[in-house]
């Protein structure tokens, strides 16, 4: 049985809001700010008494299904939940962010985010992904490594510089 939650829910301070079963959310359900000030849509936090076992699962059981369980992120540019607008070259379709607390906020100190490589059309979606760390002494993530739409792999700044050849461009022959 599913639980479906169509009103916002924000737990007091200490509190948290159990559910068993699948769920499906639309609303805002939040407990604390997340990353760099933003609320998330949905926010799993942890008691420290189970420190050891803190995560996300996904999982499937299921013999016949040689595939794994995916974790899908999807963008429209239609601001109506269900309809399709056609996004655009560079729009960032998802995001993936590691934060660690520097003592009153959380910071990212590293990122992959999935995001448009060129022009989208009709069955056609060219992606690429790039990835970001944080360096010492820095607040934010700068770009390290992009893998394009064609497959090419360029590395930026760090590793790259240390061979003096920042930007390099790999790419299959």
């Amino acid at each position: 049985m599913s639980k479906v939650i169509t009103n916002n829910i924000t737990p007091r301070s200490g509190s948290s809001v159990g559910l068993t079963g699948d769920l499906t959310a639309s609303g805002n359900i939040t407990g604390t700010t997340g990353t760099q000030g933003y609320t998330p849509a949905l926010q799993v936090v942890h008691a420290p008494s189970n420190a050891g076992t803190n995560g996300i699962s996904l999982s499937r059981f299921q013999a016949s299904n040689p595939y794994g369980t995916p974790f899908i992120f999807q963008k429209s540019k239609n601001d109506t939940i269900g309809s399709h607008t056609i996004v655009a070259d560079d729009d960032q379709i998802g995001l993936v962010e590691f934060a660690g607390s520097d003592g009153s906020d959380f910071r990212t100190a590293a990122s992959i985010s999935g995001e448009i490589d060129g022009t989208p059309g009709t069955n056609d979606m060219p992606g690429r992904l790039e990835f970001a760390t944080t360096a010492d002494g820095s607040a934010t993530p700068t770009e390290r490594l992009r893998i394009t739409s064609a497959g090419a792999a360029i590395f930026k700044g760090g590793l790259a510089e240390k061979y003096e050849n920042a930007g390099t461009t790999l790419g299959s022959q």
